[in-house]
């Protein structure tokens, strides 16, 4: 290496150490369970951030070449601190280790909730597990690719946290690498050291970080035109959110055979627990039926249309994605026809992802991580800003002990200060658009 390329490498190595010093800090404060505050959280979520903004904005002015090997290094390093560390501000985890050791143990995690076990003849350990899960009276809401993965965490160390922080750490970790050979390296770097994935996936094991390593693998998939793995990768994202379908659909097309492949994906992995109770589970239904969080268009239109039900503002609210996924899907298709299969780079989900989770009843930071990706291959500036203000949805009454605030209720000056930087970069994308600016410059 000429002393030219090292120096040039000077910025993102001491941006790195300082992430690694945040998240170490992060990582040396929570030692179990409410030990890290919410303050130390925002501590090392705020170096990590305003160190990729820099680094992001250095290495496009000065068009230097970022040394790959080194992203990925500092990637590497982050992770392995978080899976070393106990989940910061969240106890999903402990319903993800309970549905892999029913998995294992009794065939299936769908059907009963966790309460009817309350009086059950259980080891010292699953008593413990058990008495953790919130909401104990709902049954599972996760899909079947999840629940298998919850069941290798098991089998890796039974009621163990860190087997499957390190499993979603390598999930993370592999998504990173596919968009490598997928989108510039500079933009790769923003994924890298996003605080969100560090934080949501290393530090507190949501499986999320799956279906993005599926779905960036049905993109290559796609790229390639190998539509059987299209198709199985797609049934698998499927099998982590539902929601997955959101994209699906796009990738699979006029092809018949990634059609097959997907239904066969999606048969074969649900199976042994039953395809209606494994695709449509009880805790899922309750919680699309009645579970609101961090969804302020939802606020603002029972504001405007007084006395409207939940109900009736959420089917407004979803059938007018609906009419609007369908529009762009039969242009798609119809360009398809035409021309074959449009490239990844003319994929809408650049912005739709957006549009989508502002339309959820329920936003948690960690569904973003189906909407980073794209935000890798089509950069826009409100993706990486959500990234960063979602964030803020943890600063809820159960970690801030505010006075009036309820276990899971936010502060209405924090909604407003979350969504509203996403508005401002909203403007400032479509600012950038009309005057025909470049956000993957020196890329």
């Amino acid at each position: 290496m000429s002393n030219q390329d090292f120096a040039s490498q000077l910025p993102l190595v001491a941006g790195g150490l300082l992430c690694l010093f945040g998240y170490g800090f992060l990582a040396y404060t929570s030692t179990a369970y409410g030990a890290a505050s919410l303050t130390d959280m925002y501590i090392a979520c705020a170096i990590g951030g305003a160190v990729a903004a820099a680094l992001w904005w250095w290495y496009g002015k000065a068009e230097a070449r970022l040394s790959v090997g080194l992203v990925v290094l500092f990637a590497v390093a982050f992770r392995v601190v978080g899976v070393f560390a106990f989940p910061v501000l969240e106890d999903d985890f402990y319903r993800y280790l309970w549905d892999g050791y029913r998995l294992v143990e009794f065939g299936t995690p769908y059907g009963v909730p966790p309460a009817e076990f309350f009086d059950a003849d259980l080891s010292d350990r699953y008593t413990d597990l058990l008495d953790a899960i919130n909401y104990p009276e709902v049954a599972t809401v996760y899909g079947p690719t999840s629940q298998w993965v919850f069941a290798l965490g098991y089998l890796i160390a039974p009621a163990s946290a860190a087997a499957l922080q390190g499993i979603f750490a390598v999930a993370d970790l592999l998504t990173l690498l596919v968009l490598l050979r997928l989108a510039p390296a500079r933009w790769c770097m923003l994924y890298a050291f996003s605080p969100l994935l560090i934080k949501e996936f290393a530090f507190t094991a949501h499986p999320d970080v799956l279906g993005a390593l599926l779905a960036v693998l049905a993109l290559l998939a796609y790229q390639k035109r190998s539509w059987l793995w299209v198709g199985a990768c797609a049934g698998l994202a499927v099998g982590v959110k539902v929601f997955a379908l959101v994209l699906v659909p796009f990738l699979i097309g006029w092809q018949w055979r990634a059609w097959l492949s997907f239904v066969a994906t999606i048969v074969v992995i649900a199976l042994p627990f039953g395809l209606i109770e494994a695709w449509v589970p009880a805790g899922l239904q309750a919680m699309a039926g009645t579970w609101l969080f961090n969804a302020p268009v939802y606020a603002l239109v029972a504001t405007w249309f007084a006395g409207a039900s939940f109900t009736v503002v959420k089917l407004s609210l979803v059938g007018s994605f609906a009419l609007l996924w369908g529009w762009l899907y039969l242009a798609w298709l119809r360009n398809w026809w035409r021309g074959g299969p449009p490239g990844i780079e003319q994929l809408p989900h650049g912005w739709l992802w957006g549009v989508f989770f502002l339309v959820v009843p329920v936003l948690n930071p960690w569904y973003l991580v189906w909407w980073m990706p794209f935000a890798v291959l089509q950069p826009t500036l409100m993706a990486w800003v959500a990234s960063a203000t979602l964030l803020l949805s943890y600063a809820t009454g159960i970690n801030t002990q505010q006075s009036g605030l309820a276990l899971y209720e936010q502060a209405n000056w924090l909604l407003v200060v979350e969504f509203g930087l996403i508005v401002v970069a909203v403007v400032i994308d479509i600012t950038r658009r009309r005057s025909r600016g470049d956000w993957n410059r020196a890329g």
